[in-house]
Formats: C-alpha cells, sequence, structure tokens
C-alpha cells in the first residue's frame, strides 16, 4: 500500500484519498472498434478510503469512482488514418466544416462508475488479503 494509506499508525484510524488519470490511446490494429470509436480518451479513477491499523494488519475500505471522457472537438490540421494497407484518412478539417455550417457540433462522451473496495493489508508482507472491490 503506498501513498497516503501507508502512513497509518497502529491504533489510529484515518481517512484518505487516492486520483489517478491515463490517457488511452487504442491502437487501429489491436483494438480497431476503440480506435474507430472514440480514438484517444481519459480514464480518470478517484477513491476514498477508511483504513483502521490494528498491528501488522491495516484494515482499509471505501469508494471508488472511475468516470471515462472523450471530447471530440474536430481539431483542424488532424486526420485518422481509416485504410490498413492503402491508407486513407478522415480529416477533423471535414468535421469541422459541417459543425461551421450548423449541420454538426462538438459534444463530449463521458461514462461513470463506481464501486466499494475492502480488504486488509499486511504491512509485514507487504500484501493484501482477502481484498474485495464490488
Amino acid at each position: 500500500m503506498d501513498g497516503e494509506g501507508s502512513q497509518v499508525r497502529d491504533n489510529e484510524t484515518k481517512n484518505f484519498s487516492e486520483y489517478f488519470t491515463a490517457s488511452i490511446k487504442p491502437s487501429r490494429f489491436v483494438n480497431p472498434n476503440l480506435y474507430f470509436g472514440s480514438g484517444g480518451s481519459s480514464l480518470t479513477t478517484t477513491g476514498n478510503f477508511v483504513a483502521t491499523r490494528i498491528g501488522r494488519y491495516t484494515n482499509v475500505s471505501g469508494t471508488i469512482i472511475h468516470t471515462w471522457e472523450d471530447l471530440y472537438n474536430w481539431d483542424e490540421g488532424k486526420s485518422t488514418p481509416i485504410g490498413v494497407f492503402n491508407p486513407d484518412y478522415f480529416r477533423d478539417d471535414e468535421a469541422r466544416y459541417l459543425v461551421e455550417q450548423g449541420f454538426a457540433s462538438d459534444f463530449n462522451i463521458k461514462s461513470q462508475w463506481s464501486g466499494s473496495f475492502k480488504g486488509i493489508y499486511d504491512n509485514e508482507k507487504g500484501t493484501w488479503k482477502n481484498a474485495d472491490f464490488k
């Protein structure tokens, strides 16, 4: 366990938060559905936890929230290869023209889901036992 959670002293209870973000850039060859459907996107995870240490073990429980987001904003000069052996390109300029003419608009795709976590951390071994995410 890293961060604030590792700083809990024996017989102490501490509230702490964690935050992670990742940029998702799928390959058109490995995951073509995500590549063409979304392109680049971001995934952010936040967690709020309570940790209580008793001897060598720390009981941890809390809530984790994941947010996936993809902004479509048709940047001038960008393009996406859509062919495999003889690549053709879809140019963002084409979509930007439709936005400027009032036939399309920029938009944001967003999804959020959450779950609960609980587990027991063995501070001596540096391992989790009975860890569960629902």
